[in-house]
């Protein structure tokens, strides 16, 4: 299936119009057409178009799962080598990011990232855009009792 076929199978089960979506778009109807004639829709565009018409596009590996997006940190890459281990924050996803939840912490915020092999760590961010990683089970934990919120046992 093409793009262009994509896009008009969800037009009509969405019940909404080309010249709707054109609009959404950000051009005109003229342009959306000659797009999808020529099938020149980018993968952006195609994945806009498809959530406007209530669809969305996911990418799973054979078992079904699907493909995580690595290398999301907030910060500057940080890599450290820990028990003959890389654990590299732009190879990894991020999953929390927050202020430092210890008073006595030096680090303006936290990040808890899980890479390919689902290794979790901890990448401890300075105020200067430097910073450490830790993938000790201990600061894992800490980092994970912090995200749980009272509102979050209700």
């Amino acid at each position: 299936m093409t793009s262009t076929e994509i896009i008009r199978s969800a037009l009509i089960k969405s019940g909404k119009t080309q010249a709707a979506l054109a609009e959404f778009m950000g051009c005109t109807r003229q342009n959306l057409n000659i797009r999808l004639r020529k099938g020149t829709l980018t993968y952006n565009e195609l994945e806009k178009a498809l959530s406007f018409l209530g669809h969305r596009i996911m990418v799973l590996d054979d078992d079904g799962q699907p493909l995580r997006h690595y290398g999301n940190s907030t910060g500057p890459r940080l890599t450290r080598r820990i028990g003959g281990k890389v654990y590299d924050t732009s190879k990894a996803s991020l999953i929390e990011s927050t202020a430092s939840k210890d008073a006595g912490s030096v680090a303006e915020y936290e990040e808890l990232y899980v890479d390919a092999a689902g290794r979790e760590f901890v990448a401890y961010r300075l105020p200067n855009g430097k910073g450490s990683i830790s993938a000790e089970p201990a600061a894992v934990e800490v980092f994970k009792r912090g995200m749980i919120t009272p509102s979050a046992h209700r």
